[in-house]
């Protein structure tokens, strides 16, 4: 299944949205597959687990929204 992903900050400062695939230890910087600062697109495996995570900049927090879209959903 391809998935998309779009992160709005609210605000002026820099928000980076990270893409990280379970390897059996949880969610570790470790593992990150996939980073940008405001889009990702990728395509799941069958029985992965993915966490998206989003990290200020320096310390940067502020309020964001994050758009997911099913772009092949499968039944």
């Amino acid at each position: 299944t391809d998935v998309e992903l779009y992160l709005t900050a609210f605000g002026v400062w820099e928000l980076d949205l990270l893409l990280l695939e379970e390897t059996g230890s949880g969610c570790r910087a470790a593992d990150c597959i996939q980073y940008d600062n405001y889009y990702q697109q990728f395509t799941t495996a069958p029985g992965v687990t993915y966490y998206v995570a989003v990290d200020g900049f320096s310390g940067w927090a502020g309020a964001f929204g994050l758009e997911v879209t099913c772009l092949a959903c499968v039944n």
